[in-house]
């Protein structure tokens, strides 16, 4: 039986908890692991937009009003940059890679 989850099926493999996950390619393993890349550079550019964020109402108080424009425009863009990312990694024309 192929579907039967066991040491014996060669669909089938145990992890470091024991419990049996389906065998997976080589190549879907590497579209996982670039897919966790892609995963982790969104949540840090979304950590650099927040802290443009704090960055621009500390600045707007100090009256740094040439920093607070910077800042302004680094959140700007890093929201573009996050889109265009999002945008090309998970609703590519050729297939959706997330589902």
């Amino acid at each position: 039986m192929t579907n039967d989850p066991s040491p014996q099926s060669p669909n089938w493999h145990a992890n470091e908890h024991r419990h049996f996950t389906p065998r997976i390619s080589a190549a879907q393993e590497s579209q996982e692991e670039a897919m966790q890349e892609v995963s982790e550079t969104l949540l840090n550019i979304e950590q650099a937009i927040r802290r443009a964020e704090r960055g621009v109402r500390q600045a707007t108080k100090l009256r740094e009003l040439e920093a607070a424009d910077a800042l302004k425009r680094a959140q700007s863009e890093l929201q573009a940059v996050r889109q265009a990312l999002f945008q090309r990694a998970y609703f590519s024309d050729d297939q959706a890679k997330l589902f």
